[in-house]
């Protein structure tokens, strides 16, 4: 698999933490990124969408079925990192699976952030997707770090809601959650989230 359907767009950014904020990072909107080069919005978008649209035809004239994975989320899923959609872990997941991929993600996104484009929380990710025309056998959710800080209560709403969402949908569809990426900075509040938010998805859907 070469590339899948990367959307909205991939990015670099910058994070920094804000002390004594309560927000942990204060993100630098991104600009449109791709093998090397800054690039509009649209350009990226007709390259994603050529690049899907082959995947299609050779599999259709292959006759073989091909599993869907649907992976939403924040920064890293968005691409940040590796600078194009192709090196994100999402794109790199979908390739050793050999599925294909339909990918969402905002950088600052997360289950109660709605992220540096206003495409989150996660909840309206997932609601600018038909996952039931889509019908993925895997439904991926990274989230949880841009939401340290967040009450622990306001969590667990919202994780339960994604989940019930997600089910609605496609009620067969295996589903996993990536939660915070804990470094040196912020570690306690790091894994206070992760803890709210593996207890929240066990209680909805064991």
């Amino acid at each position: 698999m070469a590339c899948g359907m990367l959307t909205p767009l991939s990015a670099q950014a910058a994070m920094f933490p804000v002390p004594g904020s309560g927000v942990p990072y204060r993100f630098v909107p991104p600009e449109p990124f791709l093998n090397g080069r800054f690039i509009s919005t649209a350009q990226l978008s007709a390259q994603l969408a050529a690049c899907e649209d082959r995947l299609v035809r050779t599999r259709q004239g292959s006759g073989q079925h091909v599993p869907t994975v649907v992976i939403v989320g924040a920064s890293f899923t968005a691409g940040v990192g590796p600078g194009s959609p192709d090196g994100s872990w999402a794109a790199l997941l979908a390739r050793h699976l050999g599925w294909n991929a339909v990918v969402y993600g905002d950088p600052g996104a997360g289950y109660v952030r709605p992220g540096i484009h206003r495409r989150g929380p996660v909840s309206r990710e997932i609601s600018q997707l038909d996952l039931r025309e889509l019908n993925p056998a895997l439904v991926v959710v990274q989230a949880g770090h841009n939401d340290m800080g967040v009450p622990a209560g306001v969590e667990q709403v919202r994780v339960r809601q994604v989940l019930a969402q997600i089910r609605a949908a496609v009620p067969d569809a295996g589903i996993a959650l990536i939660t915070v990426f804990a470094g040196r900075l912020h570690r306690p509040a790091a894994y206070q989230t992760d803890r709210t938010i593996v207890a929240a998805a066990r209680a909805a859907d064991p």
